[in-house]
């Protein structure tokens, strides 16, 4: 996992030390929306930087075509967790599906799918 975009260094994501495959959104209060839930902004860029992480890993080139996300319950005052997987590949585009949680995977807060587009 790659750590030297810009972005992840501003919001504080770091890959967990508990799986390769898992991103970490350490909480600090500069992450709040309104009193005591994290901003829906925070964790949107959140899954969409996991999403493009595993794009990287994919290798080759891609552009971000489309993206889909859905709000689960709200993210509280607390560390997040995401990870994604690729949902389908073909020469053309690819598919990945993440997913962030806070108590357990089986309870996310948020979901997201990007479609990429290879160059």
């Amino acid at each position: 996992m790659s750590e030297s975009r810009p972005y992840r260094q501003a919001m504080g994501i770091t890959p967990s030390v508990e799986s390769d495959e898992t991103w970490l959104l350490r909480f600090k209060p500069g992450l709040l929306g309104r009193p005591g839930f994290l901003h829906g902004g925070a964790i949107g860029g959140f899954l969409a930087e996991t999403c493009d992480s595993t794009a990287e890993q994919e290798g080759g080139a891609h552009d971000a075509a489309t993206t889909t996300m859905s709000f689960l319950r709200g993210g509280r005052e607390r560390d997040t967790h995401a990870r994604a997987f690729v949902r389908a590949r073909t020469s053309r585009f690819l598919v990945i599906e993440a997913s962030a949680w806070q108590e357990s995977p089986d309870k996310p807060t948020a979901t997201m799918t990007r479609t990429y587009l290879r160059r």
